[in-house]
């Protein structure tokens, strides 16, 4: 994540929106914490989601369908919980049980 942001001369406070991979609690909490480590203080702001637990996963289309969501979601500025998630990880940042944000 952090040379993603550096690739992209952006600075973590640009960041909104995290679509993320993981749905499996263990899963989620190593991104968690490489989320807190990259974006520090700011990870608390951001809106993160994963579209696996709805699509399952796809090996080589997940990409193009993982891009169609995440711009469906920038244009409607609205990050979805995931459906089948049922108990959040208390040190997650994740959007779990909460309705969609705006």
């Amino acid at each position: 994540m952090r040379n993603a942001l550096k690739d992209a001369k952006l600075a973590p406070e640009q960041i909104d929106y995290i679509n993320a991979t993981e749905r499996r609690p263990v899963g989620r909490s190593a991104e968690t914490i490489a989320m807190k480590r990259a974006f520090g203080d700011h990870a608390k702001k951001l809106a993160v989601s994963s579209t696996k637990s709805m699509t399952g996963h796809l090996l080589g289309g997940a990409g193009g369908l993982e891009a169609g969501i995440v711009v469906c979601a920038l244009q409607n500025q609205v990050a979805r919980p995931p459906p089948t998630t049922k108990t959040p990880i208390p040190a997650a940042i994740w959007i779990t049980s909460q309705p969609a944000r705006p």
